[in-house]
């Protein structure tokens, strides 16, 4: 017999089967769902397997694929979810969608040095496979070849070029993820999920990484964004709750949407003089701020930036500042202080509901020298209570530098005798609302630049 027909056995209730040699054909969904099948030698004279031919072989513990075997075809054992391991002999090229998805016994793959190609969730919710290590004659891999493999513990990639969308999503036992040199191209949602990965590594040779990609992985510790990308893009690391430490290069000129939200544990971040706009959400929920500095060059906040930083007591608004959206420090219960360099003549493209009421009623809005009536009498600005002109902390005597002078001057209102220029807020160092010696001893420090 040489050839197997289409849908030959399907439902049937076989239990063992012997394939003998001289077999070149198996049609399609010539032995799908036969639930009691245990396994199946596939002859080295076969040719040509169909689609879904053993699909749904529930009780199929193992697969013998012989070294003359080109192609796998999609969905050829997809929910053989007994199957628990797999070698995919060299001379193997391809490797159809769906190939072995819901296989979710299967613990260990080995894959041949041939292949160039695996289909797009091959290996979809292979719930038990431990690690994967690419053949270097792979250069892409598929959308969700790998997702939900949620006790894969290490992959190798190889020499790959391309990563695809949601290729190893939710892989939540994946411990580190090491991008090769070689690779250009990472995809929307790819490595979103993996909330056990404490170490990634992403070379200079990567140009574009998609939306989502590192969302909720939330065991990492620090990211280093290479110099290779200009954007950071929407969602990138949403819910990374453990992330302490991001170096952003100056090769970024725009931050996505969300690209930072619910990063818990982030207490500061340096955003390069190159960022032109960061978008909604960017930062929100990040209540680890205490203070937060825009760049300088900034020209877009996006709307809700800082949405629900609890803890921020601190806002640095450049000069350079063109457009800012609505709500963006609404829930940012502890703000009091925000410093604003926005010259008077382009107040007018703020949004006017920032900030909440009690923002207004707490926080110091300082402004540039000569701006205040211009702030108070613009809708954005008007409702805080105290609107004050900016001033050099411990530069007391108003002369534009901090020296022993303002130390002795300092000294002078502690012990009564009020020198006839004072600037009361620059003297407080200590924020104390009041002058005393604790602020004679932030001034010598400033000047000993400690």
């Amino acid at each position: 017999m040489k050839s197997i027909g289409e849908y030959a056995f399907r439902y049937s209730g076989l239990r063992q089967l012997t394939l003998n040699s001289g077999l070149e054909t198996i049609g399609k969904y010539a032995f799908t769902a036969c639930k009691s099948l245990e396994s199946v030698r596939i002859p080295y004279t076969i040719q040509s397997v169909g689609v879904n031919a053993f699909q749904e072989c529930e009780s199929m513990t193992s697969v013998s694929i012989p070294a003359t075997f080109t192609n796998i075809p999609d969905f050829c054992f997809e929910g053989c979810k007994s199957i628990s391991s797999v070698t995919i002999p060299h001379a193997v090229e391809t490797i159809g969608n769906y190939a072995f998805q819901n296989c979710t016994d299967l613990e260990t793959l080995v894959l041949g040095n041939t292949i160039t190609s695996i289909g797009m969730y091959a290996f979809y919710n292979c719930t038990s496979l431990t690690s994967v290590s690419l053949p270097e004659s792979m250069t892409e891999v598929s959308m969700c070849c790998f997702a939900n493999c949620t006790s894969m513990t290490s992959v190798d990639l190889a020499k790959v070029e391309k990563i695809n969308g949601y290729a190893f999503q939710n892989c939540s036992s994946l411990q580190k993820i090491e991008i090769p040199a070689t690779t250009k191209t990472i995809g929307a949602y790819v490595f979103d999920g993996c909330s056990n990965a404490q170490e990634l590594t992403i070379p200079n040779s990567v140009e574009a990484i998609g939306a989502y990609s590192f969302r909720n992985c939330a065991s990492l510790p620090s990211v280093v964004i290479p110099s290779s990308l200009t954007k950071i893009s929407n969602n990138l690391f949403q819910g990374c709750s453990r992330l302490t430490e991001v170096s952003i290069p100056e090769s970024i000129t725009e931050i996505g949407e969300s690209a930072f939200a619910y990063c818990y544990s982030l207490t500061d971040i340096e955003i390069p003089s190159s960022v032109r706009g960061i978008g909604s959400y960017a930062f929100s929920y990040c209540m680890g701020f205490k203070s937060f500095r825009f760049p300088e060059g900034l020209e877009k906040i996006g709307n809700s930036i800082c949405f629900g930083c609890s803890n921020l007591e601190y806002i640095y608004i450049p000069s350079s500042v063109r457009e800012m959206k609505y709500y963006a420090f609404h829930g940012c219960y502890g703000l009091k202080k925000v410093v604003s360099d926005i010259p008077a003549e382009s107040l007018f493209t703020i949004s006017s509901d920032n900030f909440e009421s009690y923002a207004y009623l707490n926080a110091s809005l300082l402004v540039p020298k000569g701006a205040v009536p211009t702030y108070q009498d613009t809708a954005a600005w008007k409702n805080f209570v105290t609107i004050k002109e900016q001033f050099m902390l411990g530069d007391v005597n108003e002369d534009g530098k901090v020296d022993i002078s303002d130390v002795v001057a300092t000294v002078n209102y502690v012990l009564g005798n009020v020198p006839d220029v004072f600037n009361l807020d620059a003297a407080d160092v200590d924020e104390s609302g009041e002058i005393n010696i604790s602020d004679v001893v932030g001034i010598v420090n400033l000047v000993l630049g400690e």
